[in-house]
């Protein structure tokens, strides 16, 4: 029988912990399949995909039926679209977990859920709203699916959307401003050539960037609160690109503040501590035999 010293059978035991520790750590690890919404919003089509962010447009905001809403995190944000029915009841700021396929509509980016059971609220009252990015409007097509403001002078018109142009920088190009009865916003109370500061959706339709009010408190006159804080054009794209001058923060969605990158690294270290005590543990126990006793 092979003997040990005192207190050999512990190491033993703090082996067998290491070890137990390797696979308690690398089994959720395998199965929590989340990707920031970027990263969604780059696969093919057809690719399925689970996300997790905060609501910036809630249901029945710009569809009536219920079938739509908008959800982001620090990465970006996207148009979450369910086909088959009306989805659960979901207002601003609402943290959602959401599992389905990309589609492409009109060159609108959309998550798809397969059924109900791809779209999850999780528990508590909403508290993570999202503060607009502020932006020069020919800065949209960076910011897609994102919740941002923008400033400019109004140059053209109908029932239904506005075209602004930048007035914070020249050349800087325009966007529509496209308006959902569902919003109930009155375009006529609005004067061409009139300056505005317009919170919304940023999403194209066609070839067309649209930026998309949520309500008529998304449009004021004049210009945005911290428009002399815009940042240069071409300072950074993604969410958080104007997120100095408008206070934007991000989401909880992707582990409560800790980004993708960081947590594939916190489930790649977490493993391997837990092998360096099993190994450990081993060591000492295979070392501590005393030469000649068998």
């Amino acid at each position: 029988m092979i003997k040990t010293r005192t207190g050999g059978f512990s190491w033993l035991w703090l082996a067998l912990l290491g070890l137990g520790m390797v696979f308690s750590l690398t089994g959720p690890a395998l199965a929590d399949d989340t990707m920031p919404i970027a990263t969604a919003r780059a696969a093919k089509d057809g690719t399925t995909a689970t996300v997790q962010g905060s609501v910036t447009v809630g249901t029945k905001i710009f569809d009536a039926t219920g079938k739509s809403f908008y959800l982001q995190d620090s990465s970006g944000g996207i148009n979450i679209y369910f086909a088959k029915g009306n989805l659960p009841a979901l207002v601003e700021g609402d943290t959602v977990k959401v599992s389905g396929k990309l589609v492409t509509f009109a060159n609108h980016r959309e998550l798809s859920p397969d059924d109900l059971t791809g779209v999850t609220k999780m528990s508590g009252a909403p508290t993570n709203s999202i503060k607009p990015s502020l932006i020069h409007t020919s800065e949209a097509p960076a910011h897609s699916g994102q919740l941002v403001q923008a400033q400019g002078q109004i140059v053209a018109g109908s029932t239904d959307f506005f075209t602004i142009t930048d007035s914070t920088n020249l050349n800087q190009g325009d966007i529509d401003v496209y308006i959902y009865e569902e919003a109930g916003i009155g375009y006529n109370a609005l004067a061409s050539s009139q300056t505005v500061c317009v919170v919304g959706i940023v999403d194209p339709y066609n070839r067309k960037q649209e930026l998309l009010p949520r309500s008529p408190k998304d449009i004021v006159n004049g210009n945005c609160p911290a428009a002399n804080n815009i940042p240069a054009q071409g300072g950074g794209t993604g969410a958080n690109s104007a997120n100095s001058g408008a206070g934007a923060a991000p989401a909880t969605g992707q582990g409560g503040g800790t980004t993708g990158s960081q947590a594939e690294w916190l489930w790649l270290l977490a493993p391997l501590a837990a092998l360096l005590v099993a190994a450990t543990g081993l060591l000492i126990v295979t070392g501590q035999r005393k030469p000649g006793h068998k």
